[in-house]
């Protein structure tokens, strides 16, 4: 029965990864696809993130004010924005992926609902 299941599971997220990466290639051809953070942070203030794909143990120190990203000041230095940007995705109604480094080599990926 372990058999099954560790099969299933592989043969989903083989599937899975098939299809982020069919996600992707949509996005980067309607202009929906963020890699830079800065952009990523804009896409997040204005509402526009469906889906974040992070880095699994990914660390970038900053932090969010007014919707821009600033690394300055004390709090931005203990501060992980990947995981203010997770929140704030999961809040608007979007999801937030955990990737391997070897399949997301950035931080943080965004695919927006619409161009900016």
């Amino acid at each position: 029965m372990a058999r099954v299941a560790v099969t299933l599971t592989s043969d989903f997220d083989s599937e899975a990864r098939h299809d982020l990466l069919a996600q992707i290639n949509v996005a980067r051809d309607r202009k929906c696809l963020r890699t830079e953070l800065a952009e990523i942070t804009h896409a997040v203030a204005v509402h526009a993130v469906d889906r974040l794909l992070i880095q699994t143990g990914a660390r970038v120190k900053g932090q969010i004010i007014d919707g821009e990203l600033t690394t300055e000041g004390l709090k931005a230095q203990h501060n992980n924005v990947l995981n203010d940007l997770a929140i704030a995705v999961v809040a608007q109604g979007g999801t937030v992926s955990l990737l391997p480094k070897l399949q997301l080599p950035e931080p943080a990926v965004a695919i927006t609902r619409y161009a900016l």
